[in-house]
């Protein structure tokens, strides 16, 4: 754990949760890995500050990260950040070429609790 929760509002249990999250490929289902090289940094539009997903919100907020992404990250590509029993999915983006101040920018412009990055040591929770 990076950073833990605090004044920010961001509960122990969120944390736990973001800890406990598995990034999956949308099309399969399967575990995901970086395909380019990292850091890396996995950010949601989706569920601002953990509000339930709701399909007419929370597809136009991923359409529109991805269109802030065409012209700041170097790469991008769709993952799903998912809870371990798979009752939570959130749609979210794997960014590469970006900072991690970058990162929890696009974390605080969506009202997201949370980043996540990737780099040669692993996964790492962010908090914004």
């Amino acid at each position: 754990m990076e950073e833990a929760p605090g004044e920010s509002g961001l509960t122990e249990e969120l944390w736990q949760a973001f800890e406990s999250t598995i990034i999956v490929s949308p099309a399969t289902g399967a575990p995901w890995a970086p395909s380019s090289s990292l850091p890396c940094f996995i950010v949601s539009a989706c569920c601002p500050f953990s509000q339930p997903f709701v399909a007419s919100r929370d597809q136009v907020l991923h359409s529109s990260m991805e269109t802030l992404l065409e012209g700041l990250a170097g790469a991008y590509e769709e993952v799903v950040g998912q809870s371990a029993d798979g009752q939570w999915k959130e749609p979210s983006w794997a960014i590469y070429g970006i900072t991690e101040g970058q990162a929890l920018d696009l974390g605080r412009l969506y009202q997201q609790w949370a980043v996540f990055r990737w780099d040669d040591q692993g996964r790492v929770v962010l908090a914004c």
